[in-house]
């Protein structure tokens, strides 16, 4: 069977096309269903694997600078004496 990502996601818009396109394919003969449903490699679809997998990388690495920051800025005022962090 045919699968896109919009279909295998619940879009029921998607599922319907993809039906109607699996239906054509059918009635076209054995070898082109059977042409339909081999696996192919998508590139494009690479390409957006990649791209997540980037963005996630990004997301995780500003959370840890953000943390580390969080840290030294907590390291660095329990370091002053009480005195000298109160607001006149």
């Amino acid at each position: 069977m045919i699968r896109t990502l919009s279909a295998d996601q619940g879009n029921s818009h998607s599922k319907n096309n993809l039906q109607g396109l699996t239906d054509d394919l059918q009635g076209r003969g054995e070898a082109v269903s059977q042409f339909a449903n081999s696996p192919v490699s998508d590139a494009a679809m690479a390409q957006a694997q990649r791209w997540a997998n980037i963005q996630d990388l990004h997301r995780r690495i500003n959370e840890v600078e953000a943390d580390a920051l969080h840290q030294d800025a907590s390291s660095t005022s329990s370091n002053i004496p009480a005195m000298a962090r109160t607001v006149p």
